[in-house]
């Protein structure tokens, strides 16, 4: 949490709105500390690490993508809308019932509404609707741009995740990104 918003509420906020959306108490939960995060601070909030994961990071020009879906539609979105509750509740929470819901309540506070961050939102659709979504964010290191892929949902189907990764390079390259992580 960005230190001018540590004490102000944000994690309470955020506590309130998890539990909005869920139909009991948490009692598991993942993701990736940011690296600034101490030992400290891990102590404190009761992290246990159960899995370590790679973090693959390519120079944009290396990212080679073939065999994408062809009947789908890429989509750059400002929010996320009824349209992907939809789909959230008839196919997306059904893929990893692990995660927190990814409503567009949730998604659009957590990306569309950032004070301080811009993300593209990409929403992938066919004919018959949505297939799935991904977030990227930009930060600027060494005078470089860099982007992350910071959320990304959908169906479990080779040339669709292509197609997505497709669109989050398009995204990467539009920002004049040099890697893409």
């Amino acid at each position: 949490i960005l230190k001018e918003h540590r004490e102000s509420g944000i994690q309470q906020a955020m506590d309130s709105l998890e539990r909005s959306t869920l139909s009991s108490t948490v009692q598991f939960a993942f993701g990736f500390r940011a690296d600034r995060a101490s030992l400290g601070e891990s102590r404190t909030l009761q992290y246990r690490p159960l899995g370590n994961f790679i973090a693959l990071r390519a120079g944009i020009d290396d990212v080679i993508v073939e065999g994408a879906h062809e009947n789908s539609q890429v989509n750059f979105i400002e929010r996320f809308s009824d349209e992907h509750d939809h789909w959230w509740s008839s196919t997306g929470s059904a893929l990893f019932p692990i995660i927190i819901p990814r409503t567009s309540r949730y998604l659009n506070w957590r990306f569309a509404d950032h004070p301080f961050k811009r993300f593209r939102l990409i929403q992938l659709a066919s004919p018959n609707g949505i297939l799935g979504y991904a977030v990227v964010g930009f930060a600027i290191a060494e005078g470089k741009i860099s982007a992350t892929v910071y959320d990304f949902l959908c169906a479990k189907d080779p040339a669709v995740i292509k197609r997505l990764i497709q669109a989050c390079e398009e995204a990467a390259r539009t920002h004049q990104a040099h890697s893409l992580q």
